[in-house]
C-alpha cells in the first residue's frame, strides 16, 4: 500500500460544560470553560485547516462528534478516542494514522498560539529525525510526531511537570532521533488565561477571534 505524506491530528475532549477546562473552575463558569475550549478548537483549526495534508480530529466522548462537526469544516475526519489513560488515546490516534501516512503530529488545543508554522516546522524536523516534540513552559507538551510508532513513548505518567523531560528520556532509549519544536504555554489554570489575555491586548495583530470574542463576552478581556 502507498502511504499518503502527513497528517495532523487535533486531539480534544468535545466542549461540554463541566467536562472541559475544569481547572479554570470556578473563577470561570462551567459553561464558560465549554465556551472558551469552543472558542480554542475552531482558532486552532482555523490556523490548520491550510495545512498541505490531511486533518483528523480526535475526540472525546465518542457519541459527541456531532458537536465537533457543527464547530469546524465537517470534511476532516472524526475518529474517536480510543483508551483507558492519556498515552493509551494519544498513541492508539498517533498509529491508525500512520497505518496509512508516512508521517503524522499530533496536537492539543489547549495552546491557542500556535501557528500553522509551527506545524510546517514539526514536518520539517521530521524530515531528518525521527521524532519531533514541541514543549509547553509548564513541562508538558503542545505537540508531539514521529514517521513510525513508537508505543514507549507514551507509557509514561501524564498530569506532572516532567511530561517533556520523561519524553525526552524514553526517545533517547529506544534509540530514536528527535528534534524540539518552539515553546510555547498552554491554558490550564487562571493564570494561564490572565496571560493569554495579556498577550492578546499587546498583540492586536494576532488572530484568535473566536477566544477574543469568548473572552470579551466573559468581560475579562477589552480591545
Amino acid at each position: 500500500m502507498t502511504l499518503r505524506p502527513k497528517a495532523v491530528i487535533l486531539f480534544t475532549r468535545v466542549p461540554l460544560p463541566g467536562k472541559t477546562k475544569t481547572r479554570l473552575y470556578p473563577f470561570l463558569t462551567e459553561e464558560q470553560c465549554a465556551a472558551l475550549h469552543e472558542a480554542f478548537i475552531k482558532d486552532v483549526y482555523n490556523e490548520i485547516k491550510n495545512f498541505d495534508g490531511d486533518i483528523f480530529l480526535s475526540y472525546t466522548p465518542k457519541n459527541k462528534a456531532g458537536i465537533l462537526k457543527n464547530m469546524v469544516n465537517d470534511t476532516a475526519c472524526f475518529v474517536p478516542q480510543k483508551g483507558d489513560n492519556l498515552g493509551e488515546r494519544m498513541n492508539f490516534a498517533i498509529n491508525s494514522v500512520l497505518e496509512k501516512y508516512q508521517a503524522c503530529v499530533l496536537i492539543g488545543s489547549d495552546v491557542p498560539l500556535i501557528s500553522i508554522g509551527d506545524i510546517n516546522e514539526a514536518f520539517n524536523i521530521l524530515g531528518s529525525k525521527d521524532v519531533v516534540i514541541s514543549p509547553t513552559l509548564d513541562g508538558g507538551y503542545y505537540l508531539i510526531g514521529m514517521k513510525s510508532p513508537c508505543d514507549s513513548i507514551f507509557n509514561i505518567s501524564y498530569g506532572t511537570d516532567t511530561v517533556f523531560a520523561r519524553t525526552e528520556d524514553v526517545v533517547k532509549q529506544s534509540g530514536k532521533s528527535y528534534g524540539v519544536g518552539r515553546t510555547l504555554f498552554d491554558i490550564d489554570e487562571k493564570d494561564d488565561l490572565l496571560k493569554l489575555v495579556d498577550y492578546l491586548q499587546c498583540d492586536l495583530q494576532h488572530g484568535l477571534s473566536h477566544t477574543r470574542k469568548a473572552l470579551k463576552d466573559m468581560e475579562i478581556y477589552k480591545a
